[in-house]
């Protein structure tokens, strides 16, 4: 969407830009980024993204630069965003500090320096790389004499290492006992790839962020894949430390008890195929197998407050109901039983089991806690981006921005989000884009009214209440019965915890910060545009 002209005509910055829009929206629609295109330029396929290029970047005027600027939102709709226009009165302006441009610039070169968090980088395989430079420099003199080239001594170094990765992918290590039974280990398993004789895994998507950044005094987490095949494309993945392969079925207790999934910190279930052995044309079978692995290892981890979390991928969006959150279903029976015993007199009640029934994925306790995946998301960006082209590098952008995570201090506690939004944006450069809570207490148990009725009949039985006969007794009855069963409270069950989810750009003048938030933030970007082949590595081995 267009970024209105009055704010390059102002002379603003992207920080009193972002700040007068969260002013003229009452705190609901947030700015956290730039895209620059030439004026000329119709089709904008020279453009240039930035997510949070900073508060101190000024907004470029088309009259003097040539460059039109767009803004990158979140708001409810488009008709939410509201900019401030010619003859308003402009509210992003602030007593601030002195601009300091080259604070800014030292934040950008030092986040460039540490890189985002997932890089496209592959540490250990940089480091293996590096080992087996220094063994290969007693052999550099002999291929000198023997005729080649630095480029062709280059390429047998590289050769060499694709044939020690052809050599680890095709007998992967089995996880320790040791390691297994020390336990915190996390578990990649997959689904629907029985009877697959060509299984790519594709685990080094999820390996490569968790190895990302990585120092020598990090511990680095133990990654443990089961499929019934092994998959081909173990090669990929093979010149990552802790990373370990072990056959089985997943669907089977004893493969599972194989792995110690019990003592495991996180559980990922991935859906390698498109419906088991290819046999199932019904959409709610294809994640059959999935939904039986989920319901399988939470039955059998106790405690969901001790052990691990499990992630569940789906394709079809509606097979959720079947992978219910561990106590969130029971909270919602709890919610629904105490509005229909509300109004269990009135002809809302058919209305309301309808209204309940029927809910999108994304509105589910499951999904809000990061604990479920939908991937025919991808395919949905997919066929966006035929019709908005620019969905795919505004998606890039946004995967190789630094993301961080910012832990609330005790004394922001209680005061509101606008405030510690400005606090992170002017002090600390950052793009606060949500809030990662957990939602203690939130989850309970359905406690039934017979003991309210009990009670009702004992006191009725021992004479402390005496009602009058005919309707106006049955009235008074009823009335009692529903007093007392309100009086029962229901109690959180010892074996639910507290479940954490994403409050993603919530109401800035109305949410307020909890003990215990964490703030998902994106640092300043690099304000140099980027070369126009540059792209986010995808290949073990690519060269950028």
């Amino acid at each position: 969407m267009e970024l209105s002209n009055t704010y390059a005509n102002k002379k603003a910055t992207f920080g009193e830009a972002v700040l007068d829009i969260l002013e003229q929206t009452e705190g609901k629609v947030y700015l956290i980024g730039l895209i620059e295109a030439r004026a000329d330029d119709d089709n904008a396929t020279d453009k240039k993204i930035l997510i949070n290029p900073g508060p101190t970047y000024k907004i470029k005027s088309v009259a003097s630069t040539g460059t039109r600027t767009m803004g990158v939102f979140i708001a409810p709709d488009r008709e939410a965003i509201v900019q401030c226009e010619e003859g308003q009165v402009f509210l992003g302006r602030k007593d601030r500090p002195a601009d300091n441009d080259d604070q800014a610039m030292q934040l950008a070169l030092e986040r460039e320096g540490q890189g985002p968090e997932w890089s496209g980088e592959n540490n250990d395989e940089m480091e293996s790389q590096q080992k087996s430079t220094e063994m290969d420099e007693s052999q550099e003199g002999q291929n000198v004499q023997g005729g080649l080239s630095q480029a062709q001594q280059k390429q047998v170094r590289q050769l060499m290492r694709l044939t020690d990765l052809q050599k680890e992918g095709a007998n992967p290590s089995s996880p320790p006992l040791e390691l297994l039974a020390k336990g915190g280990h996390a578990i990649f398993i997959s689904v629907g790839a029985k009877g697959a004789d060509d299984l790519r895994l594709g685990a080094i998507h999820f390996a490569r962020p968790l190895r990302a950044n990585l120092s020598s005094q990090d511990n680095i987490l133990p990654i443990v894949v089961m499929a019934p095949v092994q998959p081909n494309d173990w090669h990929t993945v093979a010149g990552f430390k802790e990373m370990y392969f072990m056959s089985g079925s997943p669907l089977s207790l004893f493969d599972l008890e194989r792995v110690n999934f019990r003592a495991a910190s996180v559980i990922v279930i991935n859906h390698s195929g498109g419906g088991g052995s290819g046999v199932h044309t019904d959409p709610y079978m294809v994640d059959s197998e999935a939904i039986f692995c989920a319901r399988l290892i939470e039955s059998h981890i106790g405690s969901p407050s001790s052990g691990p979390k499990v992630i569940a991928e789906l394709t079809f969006d509606m097979n959720y109901h079947f992978i219910p959150l561990p106590g969130a279903a029971a909270a919602t029976q709890a919610l629904l039983q105490n509005q229909l015993l509300e109004m269990e007199q009135s002809g809302e009640k058919k209305e309301l089991a309808v209204e309940n029934s029927v809910s999108e994925y994304f509105r589910q306790p499951r999904f809000a806690c990061g604990q479920l995946f939908i991937s025919n998301v991808v395919t949905s960006l997919v066929v966006n981006t035929f019709y908005n082209q620019s969905l795919a590098q505004l998606v890039q952008a946004m995967v190789g921005a630094h993301v961080k995570t910012v832990v609330v201090p005790r004394e922001w506690e209680g005061k509101s989000y606008m405030e510690y939004f400005d606090y992170l944006l002017w002090e600390k450069h950052l793009m606060a884009i949500g809030i990662f809570r957990k939602a203690q207490g939130a989850l309970v148990e359905p406690r039934t009214s017979t003991k309210s009725l009990d009670r009702m009949g004992t006191m009725r039985k021992a004479g402390t209440v005496r009602l009058p006969g005919g309707a106006v007794g049955a009235k008074i009855s009823d009335r009692m019965s529903s007093i007392f069963a309100k009086a029962e409270k229901t109690s959180a069950p010892a074996n639910i915890p507290p479940q954490s989810y994403l409050y993603c750009a919530p109401p800035a003048k109305e949410a307020s910060m909890n003990p215990h938030d964490r703030v998902l933030c994106f640092g300043v970007a690099i304000s140099e545009s980027q070369p126009a082949g540059s792209r986010v590595r995808s290949s073990f081995m690519d060269p950028g």
